[in-house]
This record gives C-alpha cells, structure tokens and sequence, in this order.
C-alpha cells in the first residue's frame, strides 16, 4: 500500500490501529526533521530519539480521542508536539537561556491543548528568529518590548539619537518579521 496518497488523518488512523507500515513511514517522514531541530537546540541524538517516542505518545493518546482530527500538516502537528515536550525538559534542566519572559506574556494557557500546542510552536518560531538578529537589534527590541523609552535606549546603548533608535528598532523588527515569514513553518502555522 501506498501511504503518500493517504490524507495524514487516514495516516494517524492507522497508527491508532497499530498498522506497522504507518508506524514506519512515520519514523521516516518525522524523525529527521525532529533530529535536526534537537542537535541545533542544545541535544544530542539520543535526545531525539526520546523526544520522538514522547512525542509519538502524545500523538497516539490524542489521535485516539473519539472525533479527533488535525487540520495542519501531520508534520507540522508532530513537530509542535515535540517542540513542546523538549523546551519543556530545557527549561526543566535549566539548559536553555531564556531572553526574558516578555515573549511569553502574551500566551494565553486556558485554551485547548491544540491552541497552546499551536502558540508554542509559534512562540518557538519567533524565538529561533530572535536569535538570530544581530546583538544590537535583540538589546534594541528586548528594552523596547521591556517598555523603556527611547531615550533611555539611546542612553544605555550609546547611540545618537532617539531618532536613531526609532529607526534602528523598526529596522530590526522588520528584519525580524521578514525572517519568520521566509521560514516553512511560518506558512504551517499560519501566523499572523
């Protein structure tokens, strides 16, 4: 049987009903992707092959749920998944350095375990982004999201003007909103 011409909710009814082919494109179709993404975030690949499991539980425990469907990529609902369980066990090793929790604040937690799993997964996106602005933008965007002013900007990092600043940080999150839209998963997630 071939199973790239079934629709991922057919292919997780059949990873519910223990079909072995399923189970094993699975493992093909998800467990290189989720390796890369843990040995570039602090993990090895024996994490990857724990979070995989995990995540493939999470997985089956959902899908398994009467009246469960998913309305995105069985990719991108894995990775979201997985994603989850190891920012979890970072932040639980005290392993990954968090730049502040002013990115999270704006999370809401009382929504459904897909609205959360899906904000995560955002909130991950724009974190890998972040990271990746140069220094002088991530102090600049950081003091700005802590709500200090302009000046005070310009002041503690040395720089002209108010002005400038101004230009700077809108330089900065312009660079970062065109990096997260030119990422794949942007598109996944559908974020706006």
């Amino acid at each position: 049987m071939n199973l790239n011409s079934l629709t991922d909710n057919e292919l997780l009814g059949k990873f519910v009903n223990h079909d072995r082919q399923a189970i094993s494109y699975l493992y093909d179709l998800l467990l290189p992707d989720l390796t890369a993404f843990i040995l570039s975030n602090s993990g090895q690949r024996s994490d990857a092959e724990d979070i995989f499991q995990e995540g493939l539980l999470v997985l089956y425990k959902m899908a398994s749920e009467s009246g469960f469907e998913i309305k995105y990529s069985i990719k991108s609902y894995f990775s979201t998944i997985c994603r989850n369980i190891w920012f979890n066990r970072l932040k639980k090793n005290k392993r990954e350095e968090f730049y502040g929790d002013w990115a999270n604040d704006e999370i809401k937690q009382d929504g459904s375990l897909h609205e959360m799993l899906e904000q995560n997964a955002q909130m991950a996106l724009y974190k890998k982004h972040f990271l990746l602005l140069n220094e002088k933008c991530k102090q600049i965007l950081e003091m700005y999201f802590k709500g200090k002013k302009m000046k005070e900007i310009a002041d503690t990092l040395d720089m002209a003007s108010e002005g400038y600043v101004r230009k700077k940080k809108y330089e900065c999150k312009q660079s970062l909103f065109d990096s997260i839209q030119n990422d794949p998963m942007y598109e996944e997630l559908k974020v706006y």
